[in-house]
């Protein structure tokens, strides 16, 4: 059976003769890689040795997704330092950036970071997603950034709930409150945290999105960032709270991260509570990401892996949701939140 996928890898433009192609899952175990759920990627490797970081994907337009928006913010990560090179970028649907020499970080360096017992790496996580944030927006994410004023809530989650409720989703109780919710959680953060012009967002911090390495001599951690499918302009702390959600943070944690962030000692019970909202915010747009996947059956998960995907995130979000409320339910959180 031919694999049009590779087929594609292959027949890009930008290879000399004796370059090798295999798939990323020949090497997942030696680097650490995920796995692609709406696209195909492969580790290219040149007659010289040299490799890349291969991915071919369509537009999806059920998630929004464009190729061109894709190639874009990973153009824009590269001359900001943060993001692979871009070797090669052939629109609808190659992109071939260089190979990072390094490991996909795992949940576990992300608790130790932010458990304390590895400042070193909490500090260089901390300033690649300052430095992901200060990238230049490019005008293609600027193009497709929601009219009206700033708003916390990822500009893609709107697009989905649309797409949810279009595609008659009812199998799990989301739509019928979900927009109130959003708007609760979004004057509680706005109190205290007036949302500013949007910029430079991933939307997808997840492990796998990362790559680190040692720097030689004891010189702390190198990161760079993969992975631009979802970039949008937004709320930079929106990034932070889809890490903790993606690596389940306890609350300690996530303050020693959003203080890290932010270049503070520390940052008060308000300011978690706050951070708490936004992790709850993430965790719904990672559940309507999973429902358009099960109504649009557009990803690579099967029918009963979306189904599973949506039951599991939505159980993230319920938990996130009532943490956020039992504070809420405090004096200080109802005045928090009426002043608005």
């Amino acid at each position: 059976m031919v694999d049009a996928a590779l087929e594609r890898a292959r027949s890009l433009s930008c290879w000399a003769a004796g370059v090798r192609i295999v798939p990323t899952t020949e090497v997942e175990a030696e680097l650490g890689l995920g796995t692609g759920r709406t696209n195909r990627n492969f580790v290219a490797t040149a007659a010289d040795g040299e490799r890349f970081f291969v991915r071919i994907g369509v537009d999806l337009p059920p998630w929004g997704v464009t190729r061109r928006k894709e190639q874009a913010a990973a153009i824009a990560a590269a001359a900001s330092g943060i993001g692979a090179a871009v070797h090669h970028a052939e629109l609808p649907d190659a992109l071939v950036c260089a190979f990072v020499d390094g490991r996909a970080l795992t949940e576990q360096q992300v608790h130790a970071a932010a458990s304390g017992a590895d400042e070193q790496l909490l500090h260089a996580l901390a300033a690649a997603v300052r430095t992901l944030h200060a990238t230049p927006l490019p005008a293609e994410l600027l193009q497709v950034a929601p009219p009206g004023p700033p708003r916390w809530a990822p500009p893609d989650l709107a697009r989905w709930i649309s797409y949810a409720r279009e595609g008659g989703f009812s199998r799990v109780p989301l739509l019928e409150e979900c927009d109130s919710v959003i708007a609760r959680a979004e004057a509680f953060v706005e109190a205290g945290w007036p949302a500013e012009p949007p910029v430079f967002c991933h939307f997808d911090l997840l492990c796998d999105n990362f790559v680190v390495r040692d720097v030689p001599g004891g010189g702390g951690w190198r990161v760079f960032v993969v992975d631009f499918e979802y970039a949008n302009a937004g709320q930079p702390l929106m990034d932070l709270a889809v890490l903790s959600m993606g690596c389940a943070l306890s609350a300690g944690e996530e303050r020693r991260l959003v203080a890290s962030y932010l270049q503070r000692p520390r940052i008060d019970d308000h300011e978690a509570a706050r951070f708490g909202a936004l992790k709850m915010l993430a965790c719904l747009r990672e559940t309507f990401w999973g429902v358009v996947a099960e109504v649009s059956r557009a990803s690579a998960l099967s029918d009963e892996a979306a189904a599973a995907y949506v039951d599991e995130q939505y159980a993230k979000y319920v938990a996130a949701r009532a943490e956020w409320e039992a504070w809420m339910r405090n004096g200080e959180g109802s005045q928090a939140l009426r002043a608005s």
